[in-house]
């Protein structure tokens, strides 16, 4: 039973599986449109991920073919929007694998239209290339064919673009305005102005396209020349006040339309509003919108535009040039037009505007004083323009030039070489020649002084310049020490010269010196009387305290004791600088009157005043004398100790040893007296009292009953006192010689020699001294040094001034201001003479400023000032540094003074360094305008001294940089790198240059030339004419043959 219920089971089994089999089947497939259905719904969304994968799942085993089909083309598509890397290949796989598709003409039109949508216009035209466009319907192929257009617009390809364009403008569509608007573009680009109108103001109906069309279609009436239709169709657009795309090219278009009819005062009302709102412009708009105004009379205007023009590299710069330097001139800023026709002169490729400007140029550096500038420039315009209608008044202002300028030699030279002197240039001569001797005096230069004074004395014409002549020559006479020639110059000046007049007091003073220095006191004396007479009843007092010193002195050699203790005490009470002269001297007349205590007490102030007086070893020498004299011999030995130990390099030391020594002998000390006297054979063999010294010794030695001692102290003299015809002097004289001959190589060969083959010659100072020099002029710093410090060590000699004074030149020139400090102060305690002081003070002045030890530097000025004041040129120095040490402090208001100070009185290189210091600090206070003009002036004023001159230019360059006239600022560096001979000052112009080109790049815009809706340069230029003031009117380089022939 069981076993036949089982076989039923299996019968039933059997029976219905074909039936299962087909229920199976039908439920795979309604699943399976399911996924295709979910797929399409997802690919409708924009969920293409999802899409994909149902597609690419019914793709492989979807039941329905054609529906495998679709999925195979959606799925491409899904993977495409997606951006997989396959995407586009799927597509392109799906064309090949069913081109019998409707989808496959699909498939490329949107294989097109999504590179189109990611601006990938080279790829979709690829594509739509390959769409047959007639299997679109209406709606897709006016989309078809405006994209296809389209991308091939942005690939430049514009005659397959405009057909379509074409092609779809007359259809009414959503397409018409856009494809209007394009087409319009094509044919403007093409030049195809008519048809480019007509299609753009069809697309100016479009509210798409109306805001941008204005433009176009003024550019067009622009590039056709038709101003008349620009003016009517833009300026209503611009004036208004509707949203319009490019308003201000639009403008700009309106400025130049109304240029080219020559109406500027509306052509620069439009150029204002232009560059109003562009704030930066290319050079050539500058320029037209510069000359509009120049032409409408609105020069601040056309100067504004004009120096944005300037800056520019190419020809245009150099009319705007011109035309700043014409306005420059009328608004009356001379300055800042000598700078803008600098720059047009160089304009070679027109002589009219580079022969004006050049000319220009020249006048104006004589109207501004420049004369050196003046003369160079002028000469040469005169050479390069030989013919021009201005040669005549260029020669003029050269010689008005010559005659007013500071460069006398180079004036000089062109006066002197003229084949026919005038009664005028002869005249001018006498000036001429005069002023360059004082300038060399000034320079300290006397021996070129003087003969160039002379040369103003053969031209007589002005007694005053006669008069001023004869007393320069006598000073400089009396500089070199050329008193007796001094002394009719002197008497000639005094004759000639107007009562009260300062010549006439001064030559006074000079020749009362020229015959105190030659010892005629007794000449002296009056000429100092009359000197003081005259003025102490005047409130300058000149020279006056030093007049009543001297002519105590004149009173002192005559033996006319009590007047000159009267003047010196008079002297004393005009709180004269050498108060401690005043007070030795009365102890030297009280002395040689007997009155020795009197006398010890007025030696005493000098002995005990501070600062050290300069005459403290020689009053010390002197009461030593006086109690010599006086019978004191203790005292006096006490105060030669005191000399010797205070002071054991002192030049009077051989004196006051052998005055210790007679004191000894007088006090029968002999073996002391005898050992002072061998000191002074042994270590002064030279000195004066070296003879008395042997006497002397002789004398003691005897009553030491040493007398065979005396024949070693002989010798030794002899031996440091040669006869004439000594081998050593002969051979010791050839070779310093060489030192004269300015034969320095040799001298250091021959001097060595001296050394070695002599080394204890009585000339082994001079030798060592004469090497030091010739290694020194050799330049040869390392060896001069050595040997300079030799001679130095070796003390009491006559060279060792001088050889300190060195020293302190090579360490100045190493920058080893401490080494010169110390050879300085060493100077300092040596000096002897007023020269000698103020040399060292000076340095030390200098020294301490190189260390920024400011109030050590203002001391030492104001000791030369008060104690060391030996020339013009030490009195300006001081005063400058008085100025430098304020400024480096800080203490601008006081710098200020000091500079004024300077520059009150000197006219040489300190007045140069003064005037560029004032202008300095002037532009670090902000004051840029004062700070220029100060250093216009140095220009003006120290013209001769380049590196100041150079200097100064680069900080006006500075003032202009930062005032932002960048024209004036790259011209003035142009200038420097081009004419300055200071190399190091030309290097900081062109960092400087580099720096403004930078700012000009930011004010002046380079033109686009990838936007096609930017404006054309202009090629026209301005009309050119020559008006009633000579001006000339110019344009750019590039116009027509006919406007540049009208100049």
């Amino acid at each position: 039973m069981i076993r036949q219920a089982f076989r039923i089971f299996l019968l039933g089994v059997t029976l219905w599986a074909p039936l299962g089999l087909m229920a199976q089947t039908k439920v795979y497939e309604e699943k399976s449109a399911q996924v295709y259905e979910s797929a399409m719904e997802l690919y409708a969304k924009g969920k293409y991920s999802a899409a994909r994968e149902r597609f690419d799942r019914y793709a492989e085993s979807g039941a329905n073919e054609l529906l495998r089909v679709n999925s195979r083309y959606y799925g491409a598509m899904s993977a495409m929007y997606l951006g997989n890397s396959d995407g586009e290949a799927r597509v392109r796989d799906f064309v090949e694998r069913h081109p019998e598709s409707p989808l496959s003409a699909k498939a490329f039109y949107e294989l097109a239209n999504h590179h189109y949508s990611t601006g990938k216009f080279k790829s979709a035209v690829l594509y739509f290339e390959k769409v047959n466009g007639s299997s679109l319907d209406r709606e897709t192929r006016a989309d078809y064919t405006f994209k296809k257009a389209y991308s091939y617009f942005n690939l430049r390809m514009f005659q397959k673009a405009l057909p379509l364009f074409n092609s779809i403008k007359g259809i009414e569509s959503e397409r018409k305005g856009a494809a209007s608007y394009y087409a319009g573009y094509i044919e403007y680009e093409a030049g195809d102005y008519d048809k480019a109108v007509k299609d753009l103001k069809v697309a100016g109906a479009d509210d798409a396209y109306k805001n941008v069309v204005p433009y176009l279609i003024a550019n067009i009436y622009y590039k056709q020349g038709d101003d008349k239709s620009l003016l009517t169709y833009a300026k209503p657009i611009v004036d208004g006040k509707g949203k319009v795309g490019n308003r201000s090219e639009l403008t700009l278009l309106v400025a130049e339309a109304y240029f080219r009819a020559k109406d500027y005062g509306e052509a620069g009302k439009y150029y204002g509003k232009y560059l109003k709102v562009r704030k930066k412009a290319p050079a050539d708009i500058y320029y037209r919108a510069g000359y509009s105004a120049y032409r409408s009379g609105a020069s601040e205007d056309a100067i504004s535009s004009f120096k944005k023009a300037a800056l520019a590299k190419d020809s245009l710069a150099y009319y705007a040039s011109y035309y700043l330097g014409s306005l420059y001139l009328k608004t009356d800023n001379k300055n800042y037009a000598l700078t803008a026709f600098d720059k047009a002169r160089k304009a070679d490729f027109n002589e009219d505007i580079a022969s004006e400007s050049d000319f220009n140029y020249g006048k104006l550096n004589y109207d501004l004083e420049r004369f050196d500038q003046a003369i160079r420039s002028l000469n040469n315009f005169v050479k390069k323009y030989p013919s021009h209608k201005y040669v005549t008044e260029a020669n003029e202002l050269i010689s008005d030039a010559y005659l007013n300028g500071n460069n006398y030699e180079n004036a000089i030279k062109h006066l002197e070489g003229l084949p026919y002197k005038s009664p005028k240039v002869r005249e001018t001569l006498q000036i001429i020649t005069f002023k360059r001797g004082v300038e060399l005096f000034n320079q300290d230069a006397v021996e070129k002084a003087i003969p160039v004074f002379e040369k103003s004395l053969q031209y007589p014409y002005d007694k005053d310049i006669v008069v001023k002549t004869n007393y320069w020559i006598a000073e400089a006479h009396s500089l070199r020490k050329a008193f007796a020639e001094s002394i009719p110059f002197y008497t000639t000046s005094l004759r000639m010269a107007e009562d009260r007049d300062n010549v006439r007091l001064n030559a006074m003073y000079g020749l009362g010196y020229a015959y105190f220095n030659t010892k005629q006191y007794s000449l002296a004396l009056p000429y100092f009387k009359n000197y003081v007479t005259e003025l102490e009843s005047r409130p300058n007092k000149l020279f006056y305290g030093d007049a009543l010193m001297r002519l105590a002195d004149c009173y002192y050699v005559d033996k006319t004791y009590q007047s000159a203790l009267n003047y010196y005490d008079l002297a004393v009470s005009q709180n004269n600088p050498d108060v401690d002269y005043a007070y030795f001297q009365k102890g030297m007349i009280e002395g040689v009157r007997g009155n020795f205590q009197t006398s010890r007490a007025h030696l005493a102030k000098v002995v005990s005043m501070e600062p050290r007086s300069k005459l403290r070893e020689d009053a010390i020498y002197q009461m030593a004398a006086f109690d010599n004299e006086s019978g004191d011999y203790h005292q006096s030995i006490e105060d030669i100790n005191t000399l010797i130990k205070s002071s054991p390099h002192s030049p009077v030391l051989p004196l006051a040893i052998e005055l210790r020594a007679r004191n000894y002998y007088n006090l029968k000390k002999y073996r002391e007296a005898a050992d002072d006297y061998e000191r002074i054979i042994e270590e002064f063999p030279k000195a004066s009292v070296a003879n008395d010294a042997l006497l002397g010794l002789q004398g003691a030695l005897k009553f030491l009953e040493k007398q065979d001692e005396l024949d070693k102290y002989i010798a030794m003299y002899k031996k440091a006192n040669p006869e004439s015809e000594d081998l050593q002097l002969v051979e010791f004289e050839t070779a310093r010689n060489l030192y004269f001959s300015q034969k320095y190589t040799q001298g250091i060969t021959r001097l060595t020699a001296y050394l070695i083959d002599y080394p204890e010659s009585a000339y082994k100072v001079d030798a060592k001294y004469f090497l030091a020099e010739c290694y020194y002029r050799d330049k040869q710093d390392d060896n001069a040094r050595k040997w300079f410090d030799d001679v130095v060590a070796d003390g009491n000699n006559m060279y060792v001034n001088r050889s300190l004074k060195k020293i302190i030149d090579i360490e100045t020139l190493r920058s080893n201001h401490r080494e010169a400090v110390n050879s300085a102060s060493l100077l300092s305690s040596l000096a002897r003479t007023k020269r000698d002081q103020y040399d060292a003070w000076s340095a030390l002045m200098k020294s301490y400023y190189s260390l920024a030890k400011f109030d050590s530097t203002r001391f030492f000025a104001n000791q030369v000032l008060e104690k060391a004041n030996v020339s013009t040129n030490a009195t300006n120095s001081a005063n400058l540094y008085l100025g430098k040490a304020a400024y480096g402090k800080k203490e601008y208001n006081e710098a200020i003074d000091q500079f004024l100070n300077t520059l009150n009185t000197a006219k040489d290189v300190n007045g140069a360094e003064a005037q560029y210091l004032l202008g300095k600090i002037f532009h670090e206070q902000g004051k840029y305008e004062q700070s220029t003009e100060t250093l216009i002036d140095l220009n003006k004023n120290f013209g001769v001294y380049e590196y100041w001159l150079s200097k100064a230019f680069l900080l006006i360059a500075d003032n202009y940089i930062a005032q932002d006239e960048l024209f004036q600022a790259k011209a003035t560096l142009e200038s420097i790198i081009e004419g300055s001979p200071v190399e190091s000052v030309v290097e900081e112009a062109k960092d400087r240059l580099a720096q403004t080109e930078k700012k000009t790049r930011e004010q002046i815009q380079k033109r686009d030339t990838t936007q096609v809706l930017m404006v054309d340069s202009l090629d026209a230029p301005a009309e050119v004419e020559t008006n009633e003031s000579d001006s000339v009117d110019v344009g750019s380089e590039e116009g027509s043959e006919d406007e540049k022939q009208q100049f």
